[in-house]
């Protein structure tokens, strides 16, 4: 067992004395992560939005190829979990979230000059190696600036605030698109990743010992004892042992990846190729899921600090994200009606993003100063899982494909649509299992930062 190096009497007394102080800086604090989670979430989605101007503009054949190019995405995100982790601990979040959007900038501006299809795996290569540290940093900053009986709030709020990513990502981004070309317009979000970035700089600092008053000693009478890599690695051998972390790896892996798959690559093409809407207009539909996820991400977060659980939320909203995924498959011989649709792809993005609770769950086992490993080892299931359902969903696409081609790109027929569908509710069906064999994480007594 890893002692505890923050005592909760520390942090209490911490609280008493500099209460005012630390929630004044704290908010921006919680909005800077919050416009980063942003940047990550509109760069995981967008290239739905473009999918077939890469497909005439690059001469792309195989759908699994754009699947793929969106996946590199998720390869090197779920690859750098660990490191971020490690990182955060050892030198902070806040140099490590920096460097972060600095890379994340480049891959965006990267992506927007690509001559070839090896540049645009490139530019996505870079865009996720940037944003992959943005979540662990926050569960990080956040497990030291606010207590855990605000900590899933604060993590719904930041889910919610971020997911409007996944809105700018849809009909706002297409008609930008359609108004400046697509180059111009990831042109753009990478310059706003370097304006985020001037300004983390500037705000964030990794515990409120760093903003009392100097001097006096405060500062270091409160700062919690660094981490060595020696215990970062005895920590990392005692978290990859508990199976709640393959039990919420699992878990999150099987609602994620499907989600991620429609969201991100296959949903509007299935919405232009079957119901025969414009891109825009299904952009427009895809708000919707992005919306869904910010109503979500809120409520699981309120839920679970109301009610003392991380598991029951878990557990109930993971069913709710199968019974979408049987009606997307059984209504009406898996065509619904576009009213339905509409309900339908909003309450996918509620249960979609069911396994942000892995992570935080993760963090909640394990004592506060390893936050950010454990919590980057939690959210390592839902982006290993994103990696392999976009191209595999473009694999199951076209085994189903009867060779028909517009303007170039595949056309795919509801028959091959609901192949795939029918692979994700078989996937949710495992979540649930896994999510039920979890070990509730939130316990009212336990101490930790801000108790």
């Amino acid at each position: 067992m890893i002692d505890k190096t923050e005592k909760p009497d520390d942090v209490e007394d911490l609280w008493s004395r500099y209460g005012s102080l630390i929630k004044s800086r704290r908010k921006a604090i919680w909005l800077i992560f919050a416009l980063g989670y942003l940047i990550a979430y509109f760069h995981r989605v967008s290239p739905a939005v473009i999918v077939d101007k890469l497909f005439s503009q690059f001469s792309i054949e195989a759908a699994a190829v754009v699947g793929s190019m969106s996946a590199v995405y998720f390869y090197i995100y779920f690859l750098m979990q660990i490191p971020a982790g490690i990182l955060t601990d050892i030198f902070g979040p806040r140099k490590v979230l920096f460097c972060g959007l600095i890379v994340s900038a480049a891959g965006a501006v990267w992506f927007a000059l690509a001559g070839s299809v090896g540049s645009l795996f490139a530019g996505r290569f870079l865009v996720g190696l940037g944003v992959s540290v943005v979540f662990v940093c926050a569960i990080r900053a956040y497990s030291s600036w606010f207590r855990p009986r605000e900590f899933g709030t604060v993590m719904g709020m930041m889910i919610s605030v971020g997911n409007l990513g996944g809105v700018m990502a849809a009909a706002p981004l297409a008609a930008l698109v359609d108004l400046l070309g697509w180059r111009s317009s990831f042109a753009m979000v990478g310059l706003a990743s370097l304006l985020l970035a001037a300004a983390a700089w500037r705000v964030v600092r990794d515990h409120p010992a760093d903003v009392l008053p100097a001097g006096r000693g405060a500062a270091s009478t409160y700062r919690p004892q660094p981490v060595s890599w020696a215990d970062t690695a005895q920590a990392l051998g005692r978290i990859v042992r508990d199976r709640n972390l393959w039990l919420a790896l699992t878990a999150s892996f099987c609602i994620y990846g499907p989600f991620m798959a429609l969201v991100g690559v296959w949903g509007v093409p299935f919405l232009m190729q079957v119901y025969g809407m414009a891109r825009t207009q299904a952009a427009s539909v895809m708000i919707l899921a992005s919306l869904g996820v910010m109503v979500g991400g809120l409520t699981m977060g309120l839920i679970s600090d109301r009610l003392g659980s991380r598991k029951k939320p878990y557990v109930a909203f993971a069913v709710g994200n199968v019974l979408v995924w049987a009606a997307l498959v059984w209504w009406n011989q898996g065509m619904p009606p576009v009213y339905g649709l509409l309900a339908l792809y909003f309450l996918l993005g509620i249960g979609g993003n069911t396994g942000v609770l892995s992570p935080i769950m993760i963090k909640e086992y394990n004592p506060p100063q390893y936050a950010g490993l454990a919590s980057g080892l939690g959210n390592i299931g839902g982006f290993v899982g994103s990696a392999f359902m976009q191209p595999f969903f473009g694999l199951l696409l076209d085994r189903k494909w009867d060779g028909v081609l517009v303007e170039g790109a595949k056309h795919y027929s509801l028959d091959a649509y609901h192949f795939a569908f029918t692979a994700c509710l078989i996937s949710g069906c495992l979540a649930v299992l896994m999510a039920s064999l979890l070990k509730e994480s939130l316990r009212k007594s336990s101490p930790g930062p801000g108790a």
